[in-house]
């Protein structure tokens, strides 16, 4: 109950009921394909996170803090990798996560947006067609797609 007093509860319940329909969605489609139990709990998982990044719009959402975090490491390995003086190399991190919070902050769509529509769908998919095989590419589209359908929220754009 203590964790409740520093996080909004129902963004934990949201977030957590995404999941769970978005891994029983993966759990379905990896049974159909006769994964083996493993593989199917890792691209239930896949799925479950993947059901997560419509709400990457709204700042509180797990999906903008899991994504703040990772770019935030992004940053840091970029501008590590860029310059050869730690002082450059730290303050190029921060610099580089200034400009994605200033980026985010002007541009980022509004709530139940682009982010959660068929057009998102579709570019979701369209590059889980460049990193995985069949049928693993199925499940990063069929995660985002069951956020969109436990909101209730389906337009093309």
């Amino acid at each position: 109950m203590i964790l409740f007093q520093f996080l909004n509860p129902g963004d934990i319940l949201n977030s957590l009921l995404h999941f769970i329909i978005g891994f029983v969605c993966g759990l379905v489609l990896a049974h159909f394909f006769n994964f083996v139990f493993l593989d199917m709990l890792i691209w239930a998982a896949v799925a479950g996170l993947t059901a997560l990044i419509p709400d990457v719009d709204l700042p509180q959402s797990k999906a903008t803090q899991i994504l703040s975090f990772i770019l935030l490491v992004l940053c840091f390995f970029i501008s590590f990798n860029f310059f050869k003086n730690i002082i450059y190399q730290i303050a190029g991190g921060v610099v580089l996560f200034i400009i994605y919070k200033l980026l985010y902050h002007f541009f980022k769509p509004r709530h139940r947006g682009i982010t959660h529509s068929f057009f998102a769908v579709g570019v979701v998919f369209i590059i889980s067609l460049f990193v995985f095989n069949w049928p693993h590419l199925l499940f990063i589209p069929l995660g985002y797609f069951s956020h969109l359908l436990s909101d209730g929220v389906l337009k093309l754009i």
